[in-house]
């Protein structure tokens, strides 16, 4: 064709189509409707049709929060332990502070019962482990050696090693649940000096872990207080507990007790001798600043006896004499008989 011209033939479907062009004899495509002539070309236009594509829109998702709970978190054993663990104020006289009773262990040897009437060294260095493996009976017990007796008026000896062991049970017929702390002495220096000495404080706490009631035991009786009316320290938490000289009892305020035991039908009158002048001994968990002391605040590291078997050792804790009279060594403290022997005025 001799000229180019854009020529508009409409939208066309996708298919093949036929398509006549009419020209004149020079080439020129006419515009009208003429005629056929031997200048006319048919031509076959095929048309593909791209179908229009509609892009997929990808939603913008807000995730869902999950809002954050605070769980309601049940105190651990160890939680309660530490959270009411007391602090002893010692006499400022006191020569024997409460330890690990390795340091019982380790100055004592082991004695056997014989039933003609004499007992027998029968193991020089005892432990925990053998207590109740091999020795786990009534007619065991603890004697110190000749040596350790030679250091019991060692002022510095027996202070180091500050040990207060915890345990926690519930209380028998009751959602309450009772906090024990025990403290072991190696030598009772009182009225009635013997080897070995347990003594202890308890804490009743109701359904909801609130204290109620606090007991210090002494000289196997005690008195019981309603925790609002104790001394305790500034965050109203660690109950105070001021230690009998030479005896060990536990008091909740200083000063001296009176108290009356029952010896042989006779009343006696006894005094328990205690003060806020000594030396503290608080739980290492505790900041030192924390401590309200005279003179000097030592650290004490605690252990729960909650699943602990050696507590329930059968054994004595101390040398056992023929007459007693309060004289031999404690056995382990759930057999320690706390049924209001003293009492105090």
């Amino acid at each position: 064709y001799t000229n180019f011209t854009d020529y508009s033939i409409g939208q066309l479907s996708a298919g093949a189509h036929t398509i006549k062009i009419v020209t004149d004899e020079t080439g020129v495509i006419s515009e009208s409707n003429e005629s056929d002539n031997e200048y006319s070309k048919t031509i076959t236009v095929t048309v593909t049709v791209t179908p229009t594509v509609t892009p997929t829109v990808t939603p913008t998702v807000t995730p869902t929060v999950t809002p954050t709970v605070t769980p309601t978190v049940t105190p651990t054993t160890e939680d309660l332990l530490e959270k009411y663990a007391p602090i002893l104020y010692m006499h400022k006289k006191e020569r024997y502070y409460p330890q690990e009773v390795e340091v019982m262990l380790e100055n004592s040897d082991l004695y056997i019962k014989v039933e003609d009437g004499f007992d027998v060294r029968y193991d020089t260095e005892p432990t925990l482990n053998k207590l109740m493996t091999n020795y786990d009976e009534s007619n065991y017990y603890l004697k110190l050696t000749e040596k350790a007796k030679e250091k019991l008026s060692n002022k510095k000896e027996w202070k180091t090693r500050q040990t207060v062991y915890g345990r926690i049970f519930d209380s028998e017929g009751s959602a309450k649940k009772v906090l024990q702390y025990w403290f072991f002495y190696v030598y009772n220096d009182w009225y009635n000096n013997h080897e070995g000495d347990w003594e202890m404080i308890q804490i009743v706490l109701d359904a909801g872990g609130i204290p109620e009631q606090i007991t210090y035991g002494y000289h196997h009786g005690g008195e019981t207080f309603e925790w609002k009316d104790i001394e305790k320290s500034r965050d109203g938490n660690h109950p105070k507990v001021y230690v009998t000289l030479g005896g060990h009892g536990c008091w909740n305020t200083p000063g001296d007790h009176i108290w009356y035991q029952e010896i042989a039908t006779d009343c006696t009158g006894w005094v328990d001798k205690t003060s806020d002048r000594g030396n503290a001994i608080y739980p290492n968990f505790m900041s030192k600043s924390e401590v309200d002391a005279s003179a000097k605040k030592y650290p004490y590291k605690m252990e729960n006896l909650s699943d602990t078997d050696w507590i329930y050792w059968l054994g004595f804790w101390g040398n056992q004499v023929v007459v007693d009279l309060g004289r031999s060594g404690p056995p382990s403290p759930p057999d320690i008989d706390y049924t209001g022997r003293g009492a105090s005025i």
